[in-house]
């Protein structure tokens, strides 16, 4: 089944080239996928009873163009399937001109369930309140392998703050793509048309986090995030 939302780009929402900043473009994304899940009624509300919720594992998303300033965009949004405990959701932004529909983005998000006090993976995707809703479409992607790379052309730290902090209470996936993009600068950030995401350990409020980025080539940059003991939290790799 598939669901279909929009939103419109407000001036808060762009950069100084009046493009939608990546982080915002991800929590438009994210805010999407929490509202289908609460309307087929398995969204965190429905989990909390139960004492679980939802976390994103992994984000991947390819920009032809970037909403801008007053964009109205589209998105349509599905789940593609359920397999083990995780769940793949799809989405495709349009921008709407003039009742004109132009596609020019598709994301790709994995999420798991998990459990609140053991803060471990849980498999409830054999429901049928899920498995109903399944889709099937798929969206192909270019994904990248991350290189076995040690050194790192560039480094800096960040400390996770109150804004940062959601309702699951660690540091929201959307704050990262803005750790990670505020590496760069605002040169950088509006040419980057691929970016893929994977989140493997929850960070909590007042942790220092190191963000080490290097190029893998022309148009590839690896970013690792990692605690204060050293374990990597999130990776990312940005494609030009």
């Amino acid at each position: 089944m598939k669901q279909r939302y929009t939103f419109h780009v407000h001036y808060a929402d762009v950069d100084i080239e009046c493009k939608i900043k990546p982080y915002i473009l991800e929590e438009q994304i994210l805010n999407i996928a929490c509202r289908a899940a609460d309307d087929c009624g398995f969204g965190i509300p429905d989990l909390n009873r139960e004492g679980k919720s939802w976390v994103l594992a992994r984000f991947q998303v390819a920009m032809d163009d970037y909403p801008k300033l007053k964009d109205d965009i589209e998105v349509e949004t599905w789940i593609e399937r359920n397999y083990f405990s995780f769940s793949t959701r799809n989405f495709r932004l349009w921008r709407i001109t003039n009742g004109q529909h132009k596609l020019i983005g598709v994301c790709r998000s994995v999420w798991a369930i998990i459990d609140l006090k053991t803060r471990e993976n849980v498999n409830l995707f054999d429901r049928e309140q899920f498995t109903k809703y399944v889709d099937g479409e798929k969206i192909q992607f270019s994904t990248l392998k991350h290189p076995d790379k040690k050194t790192t052309t560039g480094e800096y730290s960040y400390t996770i703050q109150y804004a940062d902090i959601d309702q699951n209470g660690h540091c929201n996936s959307a704050r990262y793509m803005q750790i990670i993009t505020n590496a760069f600068g605002k040169e950088c950030v509006p040419s980057f048309k691929n970016i893929q995401v994977s989140y493997s350990r929850e960070v909590r409020f007042g942790e220092c986090l190191k963000v080490k980025y290097t190029p893998i080539d022309q148009e590839n940059i690896q970013v690792l995030i990692y605690n204060s003991t050293d374990d990597l939290c999130t990776s990312a790799i940005l494609t030009k």
